[in-house]
């Protein structure tokens, strides 16, 4: 899943010990750049630039540690090697200091990393590459964006951006689930060198979708580079599953303590079993029963011989072995029906991977103009990234999108205000 929320003030931020300081003098970013939870430290994501790109210079090397000297400068609007602000409107005076971005794996991904420790470099690296793909898909898109103009008017996508990505292992009650952090700072670099503050409200727009992008790519990580086999899981929110992981250790199952919580809360409270409901009461439950993550255990102390996730296994009848075993097997299989589909076909199973891709596409934007006239291109990157999550990478749907956009299967018939273009059938168009 994809979230995003804004990062408005830094003295918000107030989490936990930081350096032997008190914690009356710390500030949120410790959530982030501190690792007393046994976490990894920040690594600094920047945007590939086309050839050609005329900024004047680089926020910082993509890759290198995202050390908290740095961190908070930027998220003051400073720059971090002279001290002097990048800024005029510095965000620590009234605006947002960034954008808090979290992709968070389905559970199956984490309980796979819990079970199978032959698994984890991959899993991890799957985790990186699906993050940062995502990420890059959002800037080629035009999506990170700047204003500037009289009263902002004027939309500008931002030449170059600096972000700092924090890997985190669990939940705030200590529940495995892999996630990352990305701090997209509110600093963008413009064509004519100016750097201004972001506005996130297109990638608010496009936030359903970006959560099947970072699905997407995810997924055919985890099937080709960790080598197990994922399965579509369209008809939930939690867009697919790994093949021969128990249903105990699922989104529904023992390491869903915080979602069981949240939909007891709504059962008290709104007399519905489920998530659904306003925004509000989605909101007020998320925060009536969000734990501290101060008090979450080190991961190393969860994940050791005889620990809590043992024990959490234990409970539902599993172990470690069990689970990894069982997903070799269900591995096994899903490769031997594909060859004989493939074998069926009289194709490969690359072509066979390429051919299901388009048609489930084509049937998505079918079924997306069953209920809309007018398809935002938003709209239709969400149908067709969910429907083709586990057929392909996100160049690889990318490119299915830009293919059936630009035959007659669609007509673009204008822009929004905000420049997002919109489409209709060649049928309607003619009416």
């Amino acid at each position: 899943m994809f979230k995003i929320n804004s990062v408005s003030s830094i003295e918000y931020y107030i989490e936990n010990a930081d350096d032997a300081k008190p914690a009356l003098n710390r500030d949120r970013m410790a959530y982030y750049t501190d690792t007393v939870a046994g976490e990894p430290p920040g690594v600094i994501w920047c945007p590939r630039l086309p050839a050609g790109s005329p900024i004047k210079f680089r926020f910082a090397k993509s890759g290198t540690l995202a050390d908290s000297r740095s961190v908070r400068a930027w998220a003051q609007g400073d720059d971090p090697a002279t001290g002097k602000p990048l800024v005029k409107k510095r965000p620590g005076s009234g605006s947002k200091v960034g954008y808090d971005l979290t992709f968070s794996s389905p559970k199956t991904v984490s309980a796979l990393w819990v079970c199978d420790p032959s698994k984890r470099i991959l899993i991890e690296q799957a985790q990186t590459n699906a993050v940062e793909h995502a990420l890059q898909f959002a800037f080629t898109m035009g999506l990170i964006v700047t204003r500037r103009g009289a009263r902002s008017s004027i939309k500008e996508p931002a030449l170059d951006v600096v972000s700092a990505r924090y890997r985190h292992h669990t939940t705030r009650s200590g529940d495995p689930e892999i996630h990352d952090h990305v701090i997209l700072m509110s600093l963008a670099q413009c064509a004519d060198g100016k750097v201004r503050t972001l506005d996130s409200v297109d990638l608010k727009k496009w936030q359903k979708a970006m959560t099947n992008v970072y699905r997407a790519e995810l997924a055919t990580e985890i099937r080709i580079k960790v080598g197990v086999a994922v399965i579509p899981d369209v008809q939930t929110d939690h867009g697919f599953h790994i093949a021969g992981i128990p249903d105990q250790l699922g989104a529904d199952g023992i390491w869903s303590s915080r979602r069981k919580a949240i939909k007891d809360w709504m059962r008290t409270h709104t007399g519905s079993s489920g998530t659904a409901g306003s925004g509000a009461m989605a909101q007020a439950a998320a925060l009536a029963t969000r734990n501290k993550k101060v008090a979450v255990p080190k991961v190393t102390d969860l994940d050791k011989i005889g620990g809590r996730w043992d024990q959490d296994l234990e409970k539902t009848g599993w172990s470690r072995a069990g689970v990894a075993e069982s997903v070799r097997q269900a591995t096994y299989l899903a490769e031997l029906n594909e060859m004989r589909l493939a074998d069926a076909g009289g194709i490969t199973a690359t072509e066979l991977l390429a051919l299901d891709r388009r048609n489930a596409a084509l049937a998505a934007i079918s079924k997306l103009e069953q209920t809309e006239s007018v398809l935002e291109e938003r709209s239709i990157y969400k149908v067709v990234f969910e429907a083709c999550q586990h057929l392909g990478n996100i160049n690889e749907i990318h490119r299915e999108i830009s293919s059936i956009l630009n035959t007659n299967r669609l007509k673009e018939i204008g822009r929004l205000p905000d420049g997002e273009r919109v489409f209709c059938s060649p049928e309607l168009e003619r009416i």
